[in-house]
């Protein structure tokens, strides 16, 4: 239990803390271009989330809460990616450039950026919008992996409960056949039915309903 309670301390600490450096650093550094900010800011979620959400995903009690935070950080990543895309659209193609792209489905800005970065040799520009984009996927599916693992293990811990239960009910039952049960067992037995329902109902409020 310590390292849990110590893993979730850690983030409480750090995270505030990265949130405040992108702050800082993109309101304190005003003479840095636009796009080294954007690359600064996606760095900042990127350590966040490699010093933070990674360790909690390898203990179970904290692997739904890193799945839900990589998945928001796929969202900062994707509209760091998205800005730097707009930005790079407008400087090298122009308006027109950027309102064709902010036509294509909103997005299309991205990808206009990459090819103006291409035929214009800016190589670390175009890095820079490859990264946000496998950040802004590759988080995102990985925090929807986690979550869903952690759905999993709990349902297996969860049967795993319920046929114990179930066992021990059994037995309870089978010694009341042979009039073998003591009075404190007849309390178990009264309690391990009651835990039995309580499961049996959560296990069918968790089930999908068919359509």
């Amino acid at each position: 239990m310590t390292k849990y309670v110590i893993c979730m301390i850690i983030a409480l600490i750090l995270f505030p803390l990265f949130v405040v450096l992108a702050i800082v650093i993109y309101l304190g550094l005003p003479e840095l271009p636009e796009t080294l900010l954007l690359f600064l800011i996606l760095l900042g979620v990127f350590l966040c989330s490699l010093v933070i959400l990674l360790p909690l995903s390898f203990f179970s009690m904290t692997r739904t809460w890193a799945g839900y935070g990589f998945y928001t950080a796929s969202f900062v990543c994707g509209i760091t990616g998205w800005s730097m895309g707009l930005l790079l659209s407008w400087e090298l193609w122009g308006p027109i450039a950027v309102i064709i792209g902010l036509f294509i489905f909103g997005i299309g800005v991205v990808p206009i950026a990459m090819l103006a970065t291409l035929f214009n040799g800016m190589w670390i520009e175009l890095g820079f919008l490859v990264l946000a984009i496998i950040l802004t996927f590759g988080f995102r599916f990985f925090g929807i992996g986690l979550v869903e693992k952690a759905r999993e293990m709990n349902e297996y811990k969860q049967g795993n409960a319920l046929a114990e239960l179930k066992r021990m009910k059994e037995e309870l039952i089978r010694l009341r056949r042979e009039d073998k049960l003591k009075p404190y067992q007849e309390e178990q037995l009264i309690s391990l039915e009651r835990a039995i329902a309580r499961f049996s109902a959560e296990e069918n409020t968790n089930k999908p309903k068919d359509d």
